[in-house]
């Protein structure tokens, strides 16, 4: 399959993995839903840093957030875009040009690849994905944007009491 080569991808909903890939210069392979791959011309830590840019905060910004509300300080989740549900995790280190970064509503799970320790991510539309990273570091990666979606789903839930709507309307008056 030819892969359609776009400069300026950015990351949506069907955005399953990027996996970098280097032709010439550092680029992305880009998985998507429905089978889709794509060539982006940039690296997937850019491709990270422009979607946070996109939604509203810096890459930096979403980094801070996630160290105070989970007390986490290593291979960081990201919360991208919240409304949207898109979180994002590393599979290693994001200084590491190889890290390949997954997308938490897509993954599945990952499975050990015998005998060495690399494995096989699957994806919840029966895509997969195979990785020189161990199953148990992508299931504990799994785990982290599970803990991650769940508590910034939960901090920001609307509060729609009429109270809130209509705060004149319950005000007591003095008589």
């Amino acid at each position: 399959m030819e892969k359609e080569i776009i400069e300026d991808y950015i990351i949506h909903y069907r955005t399953m993995a990027l996996v970098p890939e280097f032709v010439g210069q550092a680029g992305t392979r880009v998985l998507e839903t429905g089978g889709v791959e794509i060539l982006a011309l940039h690296s997937p830590l850019r491709l990270i840093k422009q979607a946070c840019l996109h939604h509203g905060a810096s890459l930096e910004g979403r980094y801070e957030a996630v160290k105070h509300r989970l007390d986490m300080k290593q291979k960081l989740p990201v919360p991208i875009s919240r409304q949207e549900g898109i979180y994002a995790f590393p599979l290693l280190s994001t200084k590491r040009p190889d890290n390949i970064w997954l997308f938490y509503d897509h993954v599945d799970r990952a499975v050990a690849n015998q005998p060495n320790a690399s494995s096989t991510v699957y994806f919840y539309n029966g895509q997969w994905l195979p990785t020189d990273v161990s199953a148990g570091i992508i299931n504990q990666q799994i785990l982290k944007a599970r803990r991650c979606k769940s508590a910034f789903q939960e901090v920001h839930q609307p509060d729609i009491s009429l109270q809130n709507i209509f705060p004149n309307a319950f005000a007591e008056t003095a008589d």
